[in-house]
């Protein structure tokens, strides 16, 4: 157990004694924690992938909402000063806690804690070996959190500093670290999405005493962008768009495609050849790109390297243990019992060692669950057929290279069976846009499936690196993911279906579409066709030249749409 830990124990076990031995204390902390728990009764549960937001900021709006949790400038401090800090100790050393009157919100706790003429003074306590610290009242830190203080460390050279986030049952939930270059007054900002309903914040610095001002914890909600309709649609591409958010830097967009089985098959989740990969080098000498890894179809390469119609990952940094990998996105291998099978081409040094690992989700969070270690059968091109065990809806496939020369990668497939009827989904593309829109084309594999996507919109937080003089993304405040929206070009290999159902004969086949998305018939009709819908009882509901959405309220149920000389089924669901 960390000391910082242990401390933050030993304090908190501290005030629980006193608050147990003081009814105001009881009195006032139950209060404080019915109108917390009155104002987050709306959060139930975290957004997947840890896209939480915070339900009580919620709005109608289209911009991002901020709302301050806690703020403390320290105006109350008012004795002493930053050269001659006042020589009473605020907290009491048996309890830990500290009169309210010094603080804009009640309830702060704290060790070695002093004022300094506006600002607060933590100093080193010899009774427990730790710098000092500062624990602010039960508040909520669930959804996108900012931290911002300023901060002044008494050494020259600076120090390290940083926050702890714990819960009622004082397990911590997030850590992070800064750094104070020297003893002049810095600005920290840490981003977190760690938090809870009931937390304690607590800061600190790790050898030498700091002082503190103007303490801000700030939740940002960012509300989740309304799709508009499809345009530019053809056989084969649209462009998907939504409203702007105002704020957002980037909307990450989401691509996958449906696949349900015919009959029992065995079905190829991916099937790369790498065709498309141009490159002026070869499996003899492959080209060493200057970025450090690559996304191809959704896959992340660490270390990657190029041929002409391949990829491979490089073994250039493993005598440091920066070992190059492959991990897949997230995938569905919940079909046949979780089984999965690899296949692929390899060439690279003989004897040298790679892992086969597949991570998967059976206790709610990601544990490695099958691997296969192999050796490479010598320095030639030779294939390699694995079968894992243990896969589930939410798992990915890792390849670790510990060779220190190349692993050359072709004619990657990855399989399993599937029943009769079972249908599962493979995300197809991940991508960021600065636009409110994204220009989608269905490649030739996926043109038979159903397609559909989502999306949710980013605010990237900047925090100041000292060491360095420039700003990094410390984090991002996010949306929830919009709801999967069907791509207005599915096609699930069953054309010949939409012929001859409903005594409506002899329509032959063009490049125009019909479907339904969110309620709404939208129509696709390049030549500007006469346009008609039908119920399935053969009753004409709607005729006219129409491209795009055709407005009406349309009763849940099928329906058979006729443009120029062909039917389309299209299912109101």
């Amino acid at each position: 157990m960390g000391k910082k830990l242990y401390l933050f124990l030993v304090l908190v076990l501290c005030m629980t004694s006193a608050i147990a031995q003081n009814q105001v204390v009881t009195s006032r902390i139950k209060a404080d924690k019915e109108k917390l728990e009155k104002n987050v009764s709306n959060v139930k549960e975290a957004l997947k992938h840890n896209r939480a937001v915070n339900s009580q900021y919620r709005t109608d709006g289209n911009s991002i909402i901020s709302t301050t949790i806690l703020s403390e400038d320290f105006s109350n401090f008012t004795a002493g000063s930053e050269a001659e800090p006042d020589a009473l100790r605020l907290d009491d050393p048996e309890t830990s806690e500290i009169d309210d009157t010094y603080f804009n919100t009640p309830g702060w706790v704290g060790l070695e804690v002093y004022q300094a003429g506006g600002c607060a003074l933590l100093k080193f306590s010899n009774e427990y070996g730790e710098t000092g610290m500062l624990i602010t009242p039960l508040i909520n830190t669930s959804g996108n959190v900012t931290i911002k203080c300023r901060m002044k460390s008494v050494n020259p050279e600076g120090d390290y500093v940083g926050y702890n986030i714990a819960d009622e049952d004082l397990e911590i939930l997030d850590s992070n670290i800064g750094v104070l270059s020297n003893d002049q007054w810095t600005e920290m900002t840490w981003f977190t999405t760690y938090g809870a309903e009931n937390t304690y914040f607590y800061i600190f610095s790790y050898e030498y005493e700091v002082y503190v001002d103007d303490i801000e914890i700030v939740n940002h909600y960012m509300p989740t962008p309304t799709y508009l309709d499809e345009t530019n649609i053809t056989d084969t591409s649209f462009t998907a768009n939504w409203e702007a958010i105002e704020g957002a830097d980037d909307y990450n967009f989401f691509l996958y495609s449906e696949h349900t089985a015919k009959t029992d098959e065995t079905y190829y989740l991916y099937d790369f050849d790498f065709n498309d990969i141009v490159s002026e080098g070869t499996d003899e000498f492959p080209e060493e790109p200057e970025e450090g890894y690559v996304y191809y179809e959704g896959w992340y390469f660490y270390l990657h390297m190029f041929f002409n119609g391949g990829i491979g990952l490089s073994g250039l940094y493993s005598e440091y243990w920066d070992y190059a990998y492959i991990d897949s996105p997230e995938i569905d291998l919940s079909s046949d019992n979780g089984k999965v099978t690899i296949s692929t081409k390899l060439k690279g040094a003989a004897g040298e060692v790679v892992d086969l690992i597949l991570f998967s989700t059976p206790n709610g969070y990601y544990e490695e669950v099958d691997i296969e270690t192999f050796s490479l059968l010598d320095d030639g091109w030779n294939e390699y057929t694995f079968e894992l065990e243990g896969g589930n809806e939410q798992s990915i496939i890792e390849i670790m290279y510990y060779g220190t020369t190349n692993l050359l990668i072709d004619d990657f497939k990855v399989s399993q069976n599937m029943k009769a009827g079972e249908t599962k989904s493979l995300l197809i593309k991940d991508d960021l846009t600065s636009e409110p829109n994204y220009n989608v084309v269905i490649g030739e594999k996926y043109r038979n499936e159903k397609t559909y996507y989502k999306l949710y919109a980013i605010k990237y937080v900047l925090s100041y690196d000292p060491y360095y003089d420039d700003y990094f993304v410390a984090g991002g405040i996010v949306s929830d993911f919009t709801e999967p929206r069907y791509s207005p070009i599915n096609n699930d290999g069953n054309d010949d279906e939409n012929e001859d159902e409903t005594g409506i004969e002899d329509f032959k086949h063009t490049s125009a579409h019909a479907f339904f998305n969110s309620g709404q018939l939208n129509v696709f009709n390049p030549n500007n066709e006469a346009v008609s819908v039908y119920n399935i009882n053969g009753v004409c509901l709607y005729s006219s030249h129409s491209n795009g959405s055709i407005p009406s309220d349309w009763a849940k149920g099928l329906y058979l749409v006729k443009i120029g000389d062909k039917v389309i089924k299209a299912a109101n669901n």
